[in-house]
């Protein structure tokens, strides 16, 4: 290269000079966008990262607070319980619809986040379910199936009183 500005005028020298400069610039100025573009796109992947894991976090956090308002039914067979469940599902099925939307364009995350999904909803069907046989059985004593087997074991009990018959008092209080 030497040999060739060699040959040439010093003006000619200095304009080849000039070219490569600008050619250097034109170079750094194209490597410097690539690298922006990469950074932009590797942030806008932490950024969809980071909103997942907060939507993650928000649906463990809304179970939780559903598989807390299942316990308090089962000990305490209550409205209130059932009130605290049915929030946390809604909670959770938000979350989910918006993890889903989230991660649309990563297919093998939007395979966990549909597994998710369908798995909330096979648990608050069963959990329906539940409630539904809960409330035939009777929530409470007087509720329900065993209310009225209360109430058809007052009725004997009643009838026995009439009965001189203590044997038989003695059977159905072992029974009952």
């Amino acid at each position: 290269m030497g040999v060739l500005l060699a040959r040439c005028r010093v003006g000619c020298q200095i304009a080849t000079l000039g070219l490569a400069g600008i050619l250097g610039m034109l170079l750094v100025a194209g490597v410097n966008w690539w690298g922006s573009t990469l950074i932009e796109r590797s942030d806008a992947a932490v950024e969809v990262a980071r909103d997942a894991n907060d939507l993650e976090g928000r649906v463990q956090i809304g179970l939780l607070r559903a598989r807390r308002g299942e316990n308090n039914f089962l000990l305490r067979r209550d409205q209130e319980s059932l009130t605290m469940f049915a929030d946390a599902m809604q909670t959770v099925t938000r979350s989910i619809a918006a993890l889903e939307a989230r991660v649309a364009s990563d297919s093998s995350a939007a395979a966990m986040v549909h597994q998710v999904k369908a798995d909330t909803d096979r648990y608050a069907a069963t959990f329906a379910e539940l409630v539904q046989q809960a409330r035939l059985v009777g929530l409470h004593e007087a509720d329900g199936l065993q209310g009225a087997l209360r109430d058809s074991v007052h009725a004997v009990e009643e009838r026995l009183q009439s009965v001189d018959a203590p044997a038989v008092r003695v059977g159905m209080l072992m029974m009952r």
